[in-house]
């Protein structure tokens, strides 16, 4: 399965949220055999995990703690962002004067 490949626009997956084929295979399966399903649920999980990471490190900033966790705060966020860059960069297809 190369499901980067199949669907490498973002946001939208061939112009939809949600692809037509997202219920292409039965039961359990599709949730790791079909391609637009893995797809979406990879997509979803790398939001989720920004959105998460971001949150702690918002919220870390401005808590009384000490140095050395802020800094793990702030590298673990500037990494998780990094790697996210990376794979809207180099797999998806967007606009190279977004990418470095």
């Amino acid at each position: 399965m190369d499901a980067g490949r199949a669907y490498n626009t973002f946001p939208l997956m061939n112009g939809q949220l949600i692809p037509d084929d997202y219920w292409g295979l039965p039961g359990i399966r599709n949730a790791f055999e079909n391609t637009a399903a893995v797809q979406l649920h990879h997509r979803a999980l790398a939001i989720t995990t920004l959105t998460a990471v971001g949150a702690v490190w918002a919220v870390g900033r401005q808590m009384p703690l000490p140095r050395h966790v802020k800094m793990a705060l702030s590298i673990t966020a500037a990494i998780t962002a990094a790697q996210v860059g990376y794979a809207l960069c180099y797999t998806a297809a967007l606009p190279s004067r977004l990418c470095l």
